[in-house]
């Protein structure tokens, strides 16, 4: 809670990761097997799945790393609703930064937000 007494809200993130930037697909790995399967009406299908994309950074390398989570709605069965997993959490809840960039340190953050990667700067020492 901050000091007035309101509660912390998230903000949306209003920038985008560098698009010239690999994207590398990561498998998504179910928790809930029974997601899939209504009680009622048997195997869910899938109708499709939210993009959740996060800066990953390797020594030397950044690319950009996007999980597809599937949503699952019965079919004939609108009134099931629609079910899905939640995403898969960043170096903050709702950010997209993953914890390999923060490891690094803020310059890496920075430069993500800037545009640049940390290897195009130089440091002088005169």
């Amino acid at each position: 809670m901050s000091a007035n007494g309101n509660q912390w809200r998230s903000q949306k993130r209003s920038y985008q990761l560098p698009s010239h930037w690999p994207r590398v697909e990561v498998p998504y790995v179910e928790d809930n097997p029974n997601r899939a399967v209504c009680p009622e009406h048997g195997l869910r299908v899938i109708i499709g799945y939210d993009i959740h994309e996060t800066a990953v950074m390797e020594p030397a390398r950044f690319y950009i790393k996007f999980v597809k989570v599937p949503k699952y709605k019965c079919h004939g069965h609108p009134e099931c609703g629609i079910q899905q997993q939640p995403a898969p959490d960043g170096l903050v809840k709702g950010n997209k930064i993953d914890t390999s960039i923060g490891a690094q340190g803020g310059d890496s953050y920075n430069d993500l937000r800037d545009g640049a990667p940390a290897q195009s700067r130089c440091v002088c020492i005169r």
